[in-house]
């Protein structure tokens, strides 16, 4: 997998310290954080989604039941997992951060 930027790793890491768990307990859900106009899409930055063990196609669909209007914008945005961009081969897993990133441009 090809590594996140520094600036956009400091971009996705989330702010604060980790959250607490019971003793013998794991996150049973994933981080997935919006960025530029997907926020907009959406309706916030982020939001706690259920999920194990999912591929892309599996994170895909349960991202557009609950957010059909990132529909329009799916084959142009990057996911990536725990900072690193995401590919085919990819398996989303709870406790994960998972980000989607427009494509961005400069000058």
């Amino acid at each position: 997998m090809t590594q996140v930027t520094s600036a956009a790793r400091a971009r996705l890491t989330r702010p604060g310290p980790p959250p607490t768990l019971r003793a013998g307990t794991a996150p049973r859900t994933m981080r997935i954080l919006f960025f530029a106009h997907l926020k907009n899409l959406t309706g916030c930055p982020a939001v706690e989604l259920p999920g194990d063990d999912l591929d892309c196609d599996q994170l895909w669909a349960r991202l557009l039941e609950r957010f059909p209007a990132l529909a329009a914008v799916r084959a142009q945005v990057r996911l990536s997992r725990n900072c690193d961009f995401a590919d085919a081969t990819t398996r989303f897993r709870a406790a994960d951060e998972v980000a989607l990133l427009p494509p961005v441009s400069g000058g």
